[in-house]
């Protein structure tokens, strides 16, 4: 597969803007906590709350070239948010409290089924343009698709 069509490809480029954003939170929360000297628990909501917009856009611009409406794809996208915190929450409970996995790799089970379906949710979902005529969701189309 050539390099151009690697970066062509949307689920490519999906987990490359989810790495970046991944990286950028981890050095938010450090600079708040390290060089601010901010308490840890605000230092995690900061840094989760800068990563939130820095992820939304940077997947909505980067990986799904989406032309849908920010403020309708942004809407879904804190939906979407707030529905993977729960599972999350549940997922990590499950597999960490009742199965007896470790903490890390309770988050790493959570966080691969979200990271999943998060895919299909962002490209049929929260970045497909809607159709004016219908008010549907068309996919995002990405060169390589």
């Amino acid at each position: 597969m050539s390099i151009s069509r690697l970066l062509n490809s949307g689920a490519f480029r999906y987990v490359m803007a989810g790495g970046v954003a991944f990286a950028f939170n981890v050095l938010l929360l450090n600079i708040f906590r390290e060089v601010f000297r901010l308490p840890t628990s605000l230092s995690a909501l900061l840094a989760f709350w800068v990563s939130f917009f820095f992820t939304y856009s940077l997947q909505r611009l980067f990986a799904f070239r989406s032309e849908a409406s920010v403020r309708a794809s942004l809407f879904r996208y804190s939906a979407l948010v707030t529905f993977n915190s729960i599972v999350v929450a549940f997922v990590v409970t499950v597999y960490h409290d009742l199965l007896g996995l470790g903490l890390g790799s309770s988050q790493f089970v959570a966080t691969a089924i979200t990271t999943v379906w998060n895919y299909f949710a962002y490209k049929y979902w929260v970045y497909a343009k809607r159709s004016s005529a219908t008010g549907t969701p068309a996919p995002v189309e990405a060169a390589g698709e």
